[in-house]
């Protein structure tokens, strides 16, 4: 059997399971954020407030559906950020209209468009709402609320087997671009649970990133006969931090180096 489908059956945990780093007092632990069934989350840490580990812990508590809900609110109250619509800090992701096109992330808070490979299936806005018992519509608000307070919040999901594009946001001054990285390095060499990579190397390489030089963290190792690897970039504005990670059996860096502006 194809070691590539091998891996990803064995892993369809982790391979789903989204990276963020959570805050308690300044300092961040490696999490793990899971898709539930439940219509509650559950949050596994040792001492964080974040969603669940499935690699940690001893400590667990369940957020209450109380916890979780945001009230009914008029559509004229979606402004949450001074007066920066939610969604627009959130961002978007858009299908392609012809097969075999890339799809698109678009986010009008820093003005960016940037393509996603083609074949990675973008999740429905449910996918992330569901799991803090919100709804769609409330979502957005919902999620820019939490961020605010210090806490991560992953806003854009799309995978397939392996190959992910990921962003996570996050509001706090003491979360810095060497701790991602840190952290980002370290969740790698986990990837794939009791089969992660092998001959695992590491690089920053430098890219041109809405007409500014970036970081990205490289991470390349082997998963089965296969190379894997993943991309980071840490980009902050207005004391917003977006994490991305954009990963798979390629190097997709160059969707990085490619992004343009909306206008």
């Amino acid at each position: 059997m194809n070691t590539k489908i091998i891996a990803t059956i064995i892993a369809v945990t982790t391979a789903l399971s989204i990276t963020i780093m959570a805050c308690s007092g300044g300092d961040y632990e490696d999490e793990y954020y899971e898709p539930t069934e439940d219509t509650s989350v559950e949050y596994t840490s040792s001492d964080t407030d974040s969603p669940e580990d499935t690699n940690s812990s001893e400590d667990t508590f369940e957020i209450s559906e109380d916890e979780n809900a945001v009230g009914t609110q008029d559509s004229a109250d979606k402004k949450v950020a001074g007066t920066q619509d939610p969604t627009d800090i959130l961002g978007k992701t858009i299908q392609a209209n012809a097969q075999g096109e890339d799809n698109t992330y678009e986010n009008a808070f820093l003005n960016l468009k940037m393509s996603i490979p083609s074949h990675i299936w973008i999740s429905d806005p449910e996918y992330l709402a569901k799991d803090y018992n919100v709804s769609v519509n409330e979502w957005p608000s919902f999620a820019v609320k939490k961020i605010e307070s210090g806490t991560p919040i992953v806003a854009q999901y799309a995978s397939i087997d392996m190959d992910a594009f990921k962003v996570t946001i996050v509001k706090d001054s003491n979360y810095s671009k060497e701790k991602y990285f840190e952290d980002a390095a370290n969740n790698y060499k986990t990837t794939n649970g009791d089969l992660p990579p092998q001959n695992v190397s590491s690089e920053v390489r430098s890219v041109s990133f809405l007409g500014e030089n970036s970081d990205v963290l490289t991470m390349r190792g082997t998963l089965g006969e296969e190379n894997y690897i993943a991309n980071y970039l840490y980009y902050s504005k207005d004391g917003y931090i977006y994490l991305f990670e954009l990963n798979g059996f390629s190097d997709f860096i160059n969707y990085f180096e490619k992004a343009t502006t909306l206008n």
